[in-house]
């Protein structure tokens, strides 16, 4: 069985839309790490200021 060549141009679009998931999925990856962290500090200030 022969295997399909990809055209350039889908592969070119495959390539941009694997890239831009993989950016918003850094994006949010970072944003929730933030999150955390902020959320940990809040609370950790909240133990020592009474």
């Amino acid at each position: 069985m022969e295997s399909v060549k990809e055209k350039p141009m889908e592969q070119s679009t495959r390539d941009r839309a694997s890239k831009a998931a993989a950016i918003f999925l850094w994006v949010v990856v970072v944003a929730a790490l933030g999150y955390g962290v902020t959320r940990t500090a809040i609370q950790a200030a909240a133990l020592f200021t009474g």
